[in-house]
């Protein structure tokens, strides 16, 4: 497994991302591939960040959104 890049680097192409500079540029500057800046870009549209965190949602997404509970917990304990 490849060692991950250094939080400077990841800075640096965040920055260069927020720029509009194209991707291959980038991967040229940083000495990184294309495909990583691509990544990185992917996760930034998506997420807002760089790296996605180690946990992520699995399985089947709740039938019962947060505004859904949210609204009926209080109803459930006024009763």
């Amino acid at each position: 497994m490849v060692a991950p890049l250094p939080q400077s680097k990841r800075d640096a192409i965040k920055q260069r991302l927020h720029e509009n500079v194209p991707h291959i540029n980038i991967a040229e500057e940083m000495s990184v591939s294309v495909q990583t800046v691509k990544n990185y870009s992917t996760n930034l549209k998506h997420y807002d960040v760089v790296l996605l965190p180690s946990i992520s949602m699995r399985g089947r997404p709740p039938s019962m959104t947060r505004e859904m509970i949210d609204v009926s917990i209080p109803m459930a304990l006024s009763q």
